[in-house]
């Protein structure tokens, strides 16, 4: 009985994770409509966040078009709003841009607009998981040190205390 234990548990686990033809690890789901995720792409945090800053552009925020993507998680490190996506794609890198709209909702703490676009340029059809930090910065309010932020497509707001 041990050992059948043993051998199902093997087998369950060589199911949820495969390789691919190139080698790499993917992790696999089962369900209506299974894709294969073909690539977890983390980046250091510190430099990232440095170089993606939120916009700031109500035109932009109001305009943006995107391609489909789901938000996987969500969450603040010191100044950083770290989000971690799932999109179609896979053959070229996408790109990801956060927008505020430039307005401060009046409440207690204040509360600010994002919504994230997604540019993927290729047909390719696999799914991909990536991790991309948000520098902050640009949207403190002064005299303040807290701000609810609203995501588009989120549905829980994220308290931003600086």
């Amino acid at each position: 009985m041990k050992t059948r234990t043993i051998v199902l548990s093997v087998f369950l686990a060589a199911s949820v994770f495969s390789c691919s033809d190139d080698g790499k690890e993917t992790n696999t789901s089962q369900g209506e409509d299974s894709l294969e995720i073909v690539a977890d792409i983390f980046v250091d945090s510190e430099a990232s966040c440095s170089e993606n800053s939120v916009v700031i552009d109500e035109q932009a925020y109001n305009t943006a078009e995107t391609d489909l993507y789901d938000v996987v998680s969500a969450k603040i490190d010191v100044n950083c709003l770290v989000l971690t996506v799932r999109h179609n794609g896979g053959c070229e890198e996408a790109t990801l841009t956060l927008y505020d709209k430039g307005s401060i909702l009046e409440s207690s703490p204040s509360k600010r607009l994002l919504r994230l676009a997604v540019t993927e340029l290729d047909d390719c059809e696999k799914l991909v998981q990536r991790t991309e930090y948000f520098d902050l910065d640009p949207i403190k309010i002064p005299d303040d040190n807290r701000l609810y932020l609203i995501i588009d497509g989120l549905q829980e707001e994220i308290l931003f205390e600086y």
